[in-house]
């Protein structure tokens, strides 16, 4: 099923739905594209045009087109070329601070392998081709027929040939036996095996020259002016500052670091201040701004079983708008969001534990979004068994029955960006709570029938509570909401028994027919569900007047109301298949005629009047392996009036 979505998105890791595996660490992939995103549902593929890129941690690639599966985690890039010859998005790897040009690329994001063909990288002063170019986990390259030369063309004109080759990136390069080569002709001068080394470039202190030019209202101006440090071998800092002879003036810190197999990052902090008009006059403004930025990525080989991740964006609320140096994207840019990221596995444990904290303004309305600390701990799916203690084999339903469940305690903050000057916390909105959730299932075999029963519980934790209460006053009754401090808890439930079968039918034409059979599977399922009633609004009177309220409402996870709910649910799902002769090769193929059609319905025993639901029915098939058409019907049981109202 071909989705069109939006041109960015993620996908994450999922992890395998079985009792006894152990968990594997989730990852996040982000991808994008500027002209088009197609999603392929059946085969889990997301197909990326127009400047697509594909990302994970400090692996980044680009291209014109980018197909990345999601069940295997491969990333496939391709460019193009225009009517002249030359390319169109190119594909572009880029890792660890190195960047790798090549015709075409074929990526696994998890294992961190690739296989490039036309590869090009610059290592130094050197320039490195390879015809097929296989990139291994621990960022060595595999290469065979490659071209090492000092040539800048795209040709070069001189090189050594490399049949095979390994190379180090930043270190050297190690070949079996190679000769050199002037304009594509061999010469005799050849070694049975080379050594190339390919330092990184050395770094040095230095001054930064500035730009000059006219400011406008602000005046003549000397920019990025600074000074350039390494600071050994890992991290290197940059100090940078604006002067206007109007008065404002501008200072800027970068910091980088990088140590590899460990961490990457880079912290940038500025502050300005502006001056706009002449000293005595009151047209006389001026302003000051500041904003940090901190990028953190932490290497997967470092600490396998935890994570830490940052990405700060936080200032003052226009500072790109009046900043001296801004970006065009920074200063269309009103919403700056910030995470900070730690979690945590335990092998041969069930369960994961994470801590965050998150920081959303938007500087059009000065909002400002704080969620700290928030934490996560998980219970992965496991057997009861094991999750008691009980490991020897046989110990019957307890090892059928499956146990996941989770705990999280979140704080927020909402404030005007104001109060960083004001401090008037009377403006600023605190919440807090806990939320656990479990969940137990199993499953049951009876003759060709299976049935899973399940249950799932909610419990919800607060420090602080609302009273309601309606007072009369000389203007009128008043509604006045008091705030409580002290534990309470709410919580809620809900049982389920699903039973489900599947039924087969073969309609056989013959061998000799072009269509040699028919296949058809109807799959039932019959379920039942309930849910107690739970009400959290309460209701105070007054002189005929009532007044209802949640008094969980300062909650982080606020708590609602539930209906009462006892229902019966009824789907048949049926697709039907074909096997077909090829007219040319005479290959017998499978050929799905009806991907999937599935009717459902629920009845609400529980419910006074109209407990039937909608009768839904969705499909979809494949045309000509070529186009995917879904369709769909919904049938009321219940006459309607002209406001669709049953």
């Amino acid at each position: 099923m071909w989705i069109s979505l939006p041109a960015v998105g993620h996908a994450q890791e999922a992890v395998a739905d079985t009792v006894e595996a152990p968990a594997e660490e989730a990852f996040e992939v982000v991808w994008g594209a500027s002209d088009s995103t197609q999603i392929n549902a059946a085969d889990s593929e997301v197909e990326l045009y127009g400047s697509a890129f594909v990302a994970l941690d400090d692996i980044r690639l680009e291209a014109d087109r980018i197909v990345y599966s999601q069940a295997t985690n491969q990333a496939c890039a391709y460019g193009r070329r225009d009517s002249t010859g030359a390319w169109i998005g190119r594909p572009l790897l880029t890792q660890g601070g190195q960047t790798f040009e090549q015709d075409e690329l074929c990526f696994d994001m998890k294992s961190r392998r690739g296989l490039s063909r036309q590869a090009v990288t610059v290592q130094g002063e050197a320039i490195f081709h390879a015809s097929v170019a296989k990139r291994q986990a621990n960022e060595r390259i595999h290469v065979a027929n490659a071209k090492f030369t000092t040539c800048d063309a795209d040709n070069p004109h001189f090189h050594f040939h490399l049949r095979r080759a390994v190379m180090i990136p930043g270190e050297k390069v190690v070949s079996g036996p190679f000769y050199l080569k002037f304009r594509k002709i061999p010469t005799p001068l050849a070694l049975p095996f080379g050594w190339f080394p390919t330092p990184p470039e050395k770094r040095s202190h230095g001054l930064l020259m500035p730009g000059y030019g006219d400011g406008g209202n602000l005046g003549f101006f000397l920019k990025d002016l600074g000074y350039y440090m390494p600071l050994g071998e890992y991290a290197d800092t940059r100090l940078t500052g604006d002067i206007y002879t109007g008065g404002s003036w501008a200072i800027r810190n970068s910091t980088n670091y990088k140590i590899r197999y460990r961490a990457s990052g880079n912290f940038n902090v500025s502050f300005q201040r502006q001056r706009i008009g002449f000293s005595g006059l009151p047209s006389l403004t001026k302003q000051n701004q500041f904003f940090v930025r901190w990028t953190h990525n932490q290497d997967g080989r470092a600490r396998p079983n935890s994570r830490f991740n940052t990405s700060v964006n936080f200032g003052s609320n226009n500072h790109f708008q009046s900043n001296l140096s801004s970006t065009q994207q920074d200063y269309l840019t009103n919403t700056f969001q910030s995470s900070v990221q730690w979690s945590r596995t335990f092998p041969g444990k069930p369960f994961n534990v994470a801590m965050s904290a998150r920081h959303s303004q938007n500087s059009q309305t000065g909002n400002v979004d704080v969620t700290l600390p928030a934490f996560t701990f998980n219970l992965q799916r496991t057997s009861l068994a094991k999750l008691i203690g009980r490991t020897q084999v046989g110990s019957g339903l307890l090892d059928e029955v499956a146990i996941t469940g989770s705990t999280r305690f979140e704080q927020t903050m909402q404030a005007p960006d104001s109060i960083f000057s004001s401090r008037n916390w009377q403006d600023v909105t605190f919440r807090n709570g806990i939320k656990h959730t479990a969940s137990a299932s199993t499953q049951l075999r009876a003759g060709f029938v299976s049935v899973t029963p399940s249950f799932s519980y909610n419990e919800f934790w607060a420090f602080q509570s609302l009273q309601g209460q309606l007072i009369e006053t000389d203007e009128g009754i008043v509604e006045v909401l008091d705030t409580l401090n002290g534990f309470d808890a709410t919580r809620d439930w809900r049982l389920s028994v699903n039973a489900s079968t599947r039924f087969y039918g073969t309609f056989e034409r013959g061998k000799e027919k072009r269509v040699q059979a028919l296949r058809h599977v109807i799959s039932p399922s019959l379920g039942l569900s309930y849910t107690p009633e739970r009400q959290r609004t309460e209701e105070v009177s007054l002189n005929d007047e009532n007044w209802e309220y949640n008094p969980y409402s300062l909650n982080r996870f606020r708590p609602s109301d539930i209906r009462a709910s006892g229902a019966v649910n009824l789907s048949v799902s049926q697709n039907l298949e074909a096997k077909v002769r090829d007219r040319e090769t005479g290959d017998v193929r499978k050929v799905r005629l009806i991907d999937n059609i599935v009717t459902s319905a629920n009845y609400n025993l529980i419910a006074d009047s109209l407990g039937l639901s909608d009768i839904v029915t969705r499909g979809n098939t494949d045309l000509f392996n070529r186009m995917r058409v879904n369709f769909g019907a919904t049938h009321s049981a219940y006459a309607r009036d002209s406001l669709c109202s049953a």
